[in-house]
């Protein structure tokens, strides 16, 4: 089960888009094993730990809205400090 909260949290991460191939992936698993309560389990460990990133995302943005407004006041003069050696190696 925990590998399957893991994976699911790992491929949550790396992408945005459908997951119906990793699903297919723990089915088959549960399919291979063959017990029904055991792919049910390792489906909703999947599913739960696919969904909290995005559920973490929605709750914290308002706060990370004012975070970004906070780092817009700086962010010209970064922008001209880290790309100031990326021009002096072009010349």
């Amino acid at each position: 089960m925990t590998g399957a909260f893991v994976y699911g949290a790992l491929y949550s991460v790396a992408t945005i888009t459908s997951s119906a191939g990793p699903l297919f992936l723990v089915l088959t698993v549960a399919a291979a094993v063959g017990r029904p309560a055991y792919g049910a389990g390792l489906s909703l460990a999947y599913g739960v730990d696919r969904g909290l990133p995005f559920l973490a995302l929605g709750l914290l943005a308002g706060r990370l809205g004012a975070w970004l407004e906070r780092v817009e006041r700086v962010r010209r003069p970064a922008e001209v400090l880290s790309g100031s050696p990326a021009g002096c190696l072009g010349r």
